[in-house]
């Protein structure tokens, strides 16, 4: 999908975080390189007119599928994530299944997590690959195991729309997953994708049950406090009450 303004937005925060840790320049790991959609008014907005004059165009920015995504949402260029990266001062780092950009690193999200990664980002961001994974359960694994302790992933997910991905996803699953497996500060927002101001319809702190009118997406936001050793599985806890006490177990 790309990331929105509001994506900037957390992504600022979450660099902000990672740096009065004492982390300098924080490593920030993209799933596939994003298109960053906006309008001019919407980045002034996002970063202030003076840092927004810094974004640079997207090197391959005519693309065919790129530009109409942005021209369907009011853009009038896609920035580069390299030149955000420099306004918000982290490291930069994209993954794919191949090298569509030619810079990624080749990482198949359906796979084992690759040992050599974990424990190593400070931020992870999903700008709208995990629904597109078949084995989704996995991707959230390879996501846990690769974050270290103190940072932060951000998903911006579709909840409401029809064959956009193999899924929809309920704020739930990444609700119960991250809590399971040492994360707090779980926020979550919805909107409508198209919506660039990325005004929310409803920013929901907990579990209840909830409608929704189609095209919308989520942002949800968490931070790692702890790691267990095995990536934990959870059960829904509506469930837990007719469940054993236990309400995770390792992965598979």
């Amino acid at each position: 999908m790309g990331i929105t303004p509001r994506t900037i937005q957390l992504i600022e925060r979450a660099v902000d975080r990672a740096r009065s840790q004492g982390t300098e320049r924080p490593v920030v790991l993209f799933l596939g390189y994003p298109d960053i959609l906006g309008t001019p008014e919407n980045f002034d907005r996002a970063l202030g007119p003076e840092r927004a004059s810094r974004l640079e165009p997207r090197p391959n920015a005519d693309a065919t599928v790129t530009k109409t995504r942005a021209e369907r949402r009011g853009a009038k260029f896609i920035p580069s994530i390299e030149s955000l990266a420099a306004i918000l001062g982290f490291e930069v780092r994209c993954s794919d299944f191949a090298r569509h950009e030619g810079s990624e690193v080749i990482l198949d999200l359906n796979d084992a997590p690759d040992p050599a990664n974990e424990n190593t980002f400070d931020i992870i961001v999903d700008p709208g690959t995990c629904e597109h994974i078949f084995h989704i359960g996995n991707a959230l694994t390879v996501i846990e195991r690769f974050i270290r302790v103190g940072g932060s992933v951000i998903h911006l997910t579709p909840v409401s729309m029809g064959n956009h991905g193999f899924y929809n996803v309920n704020p739930v699953l990444y609700i119960e997953f991250y809590h399971a497996n040492g994360f707090v500060d779980i926020e979550y927002e919805i909107s409508p994708l198209m919506n660039l101001d990325d005004t929310a319809l409803a920013t929901h702190p907990g579990l209840g049950r909830f409608k929704l009118e189609p095209e919308c997406a989520m942002h949800f936001t968490a931070r790692r406090v702890t790691r267990p050793d095995e990536t934990q599985v959870p059960i829904q806890s509506h469930y837990t009450t007719i469940r054993p006490p236990s309400v995770t177990r390792p992965a598979p």
